[in-house]
This record gives C-alpha cells, sequence and structure tokens, in this order.
C-alpha cells in the first residue's frame, strides 16, 4: 500500500471510528460546570439581601426662628433585626455644615454626638451608652440648630426647603415631620394643616425621601440672612439592597455565559466522538476524535507538508476533496450598614 494510500485509508470513517476514545476527562468537567451554573442560577433567584436595622418610628420637628435658623428634633426609634455586630452609634444625615446641638436636649442613651463630613454629605454621629443587638429597640432624640436655610425666591418671598435625611438601607414604617406656622398661613406641601402645625406623615421605604418646602412672605424674617438656593440632587437616593440584588444577578449572569461558551468546546467533543469532527475546528487545526487530536490527520498534514504544500486555503480544498471521496469528510466545516447621604440644602 502507497503512502498516499494508507493516509488515505486513514481518514475513512470506519478507521476514525475504531481508534475514537470518548472524552471522559472533558465528561467530567462538564459535570462541575453544568454544576456551577445550577449553583449560580439559584443565587441570582434567591439572593434577597435584607436589611439589619429597621426604624419604627421617624419624627421630625421644626420650629423657624426670627433669626431664620432653624431648631430641628430628630426622634427616632429603631429596631435591630439581624446582624452579627451589635449596634453602638448611628449617623443622622444634616441639611449642611452650619449646625450646633444643644447638650441639654440629648436623650439620655446618647453619650457623645459629633460632626462627621465626607467631603459630599455631613452627618451628626450618635454614639450610645449601650450597646444594642437582634431584637434590641433603641429610642433616642436630639436638638440642633442648624443654619444656612433661608432663602428668597424671584419675587422677595422668603422660603425654606428642608429635606430631612433618607435611608438607603433601612425602610421607614412610619415617619412624621412637623413644621411649626403659629398664626401664619405660609404656602407649603403638607399632607396637613393641623393645630399651627404643618405636617407630612406615611412611610418612607429604603431608597425614598420627603422634601418639606414651606413659603413665607416677604415681610416674614425681615433682615434676616438668607442663602441662594441650590436644587436638591437626588443621585445619592436609591434602593442600595435593591442595587446588590442586581449587580450579584449581573454578575451571575456573566459567569454563566462564560462557562456556557466553555462548555461549547466541550460539546465540541463529542460532536468529533460521534461524526469525527467538530463543529468549532477550522482548517488549521486538528480534527479532535474523543477529545483529542487525530493522529491521522497529523500524519496527513505533515506528508502534504514534506511535498511543499501547506495546509489551509488552497491546501485544504486539495485535502478536503481528498477526504470528502473517501467518506470522512475531514476538516471540510469551521464557525464567536446604610447610606443616608444629604447634600446641602441652601
Amino acid at each position: 500500500m502507497s503512502r498516499k494510500t494508507k493516509d488515505k485509508d486513514l481518514f475513512t470513517e470506519e478507521y476514525v471510528r475504531e481508534h475514537r476514545r470518548f472524552p471522559i476527562f472533558y465528561t467530567i468537567v462538564l459535570c462541575f460546570l453544568v454544576i456551577a451554573q445550577i449553583a449560580l442560577l439559584l443565587v441570582a433567584l434567591l439572593y434577597h439581601p435584607t436589611p439589619v436595622d429597621e426604624i419604627e418610628k421617624y419624627h421630625v420637628t421644626v420650629w423657624p426662628r426670627e433669626d431664620g435658623t432653624l431648631d430641628i428634633t430628630y426622634h427616632i426609634r429603631w429596631r435591630v433585626i439581624d446582624g452579627d455586630e451589635a449596634l453602638t452609634w448611628v449617623s443622622i444625615g444634616l441639611a449642611n455644615g452650619n449646625w450646633t446641638y444643644y447638650p441639654d436636649m440629648l436623650s439620655d442613651n446618647i453619650a457623645e454626638i459629633a460632626e462627621y463630613d465626607d467631603g459630599y454629605a455631613v452627618y451628626a454621629d450618635l454614639t450610645f451608652k449601650e450597646a444594642y443587638r437582634v431584637g434590641d429597640v433603641i429610642d433616642f432624640s436630639f436638638t440642633i440648630n442648624q443654619k444656612d436655610m433661608l432663602c428668597l425666591d424671584i419675587s422677595g418671598r422668603y422660603f425654606y426647603e428642608f429635606i430631612p435625611c433618607w435611608f438607603n438601607e433601612i425602610d421607614v414604617e412610619d415617619y412624621q415631620f412637623m413644621w411649626y406656622i403659629g398664626d401664619e398661613m405660609p404656602y407649603s406641601n403638607a399632607d396637613t394643616n393641623n393645630d399651627g402645625w404643618l405636617i407630612w406623615r406615611g412611610e418612607m421605604p429604603r431608597g425614598s425621601y420627603v422634601p418639606m418646602r414651606v413659603n413665607y412672605g416677604p415681610d416674614a424674617f425681615s433682615g434676616a440672612k438668607t442663602v441662594n438656593y441650590q436644587a436638591f440632587d437626588d443621585e445619592g437616593v436609591y434602593d442600595e439592597l435593591q442595587s446588590d440584588k442586581r449587580t450579584i444577578t449581573i454578575l451571575c449572569i456573566f459567569v454563566m455565559i462564560a462557562i456556557a461558551l466553555f462548555e461549547l468546546f466541550i460539546i465540541d467533543s463529542y460532536v468529533s466522538y460521534v461524526r469525527g469532527r467538530g463543529f468549532l475546528i477550522g482548517h488549521s487545526h486538528y480534527i479532535h476524535t474523543y477529545g483529542r487530536a487525530n493522529p491521522a490527520y497529523v500524519r496527513a498534514r505533515d506528508a502534504h507538508r514534506s511535498r511543499g504544500g501547506g495546509f489551509s486555503g488552497g491546501g485544504c480544498a486539495c485535502a478536503c476533496a481528498c477526504a470528502c471521496a473517501g467518506g470522512g469528510r475531514a476538516g471540510c466545516s469551521q464557525k464567536d450598614t446604610y447610606d443616608k447621604q444629604h447634600p446641602p440644602v441652601k
């Protein structure tokens, strides 16, 4: 038998079926990859981050002063519902950095109050006298004097726009914001007006906020210091837990797609096992049998190169014609703990 005839016989379907090997290693790898995809799918479907705290009551009371500043009392009932770390402090976002607190108006469970400025928002950091764990409820309050809040509109009328701090990771079951107006009747966006008070109330899901706007007449604060109005930027208001879920879901999907692309090459080894060739292999690649290179293809390629030919382009067309004539069709196919941000309101 001549070398040419021998090489041709090695491309026959009978020869390939006789010498093929089942891709056992790839099968094991494929099983692990499928299990990994199922696990990622379950993570994407079942991952639902939950808050570690909830706020049962969030009451804010505002008293405007003649000088245009605001006395603001925060009263919060905070419940710890999850988490391994004890609650020893909280941060409450403030309107701007020009504020002072009344030491005699701190609730008894507050050990210290200090300011924290992260360059974008200003917070009142409250340190508690005790540590609170899962199931504990802490009821605390403090009062501050907030400056740089009074504004003038283009018609010369005074107004305030105050947005109490919100919670991106915590749901507020009951909020009530109250603004003292006494005998005056300013225009506002309040829900109700009751006995000298403007009142906003309801529930505040995480990642939401409630603006309080009160408009006074031109003589309400004669001579009081005013500041230029800056519109509120709500870019920092979002449901952080839902954002975390989207991030995890997208990451899981991305990894699942990457695994699926790798699985295509493993499946290609099964196609080679059945048909003697894979669907992902180009003309310049080995023909796979049982997940490994077909030695007959290697010998035929080397023999063809020794005669001065190439094994791509026109050379492949010649090899294809021989292989297809023998019935093997070899080488004939080819196929790519909460963020309560509060920017200054002036």
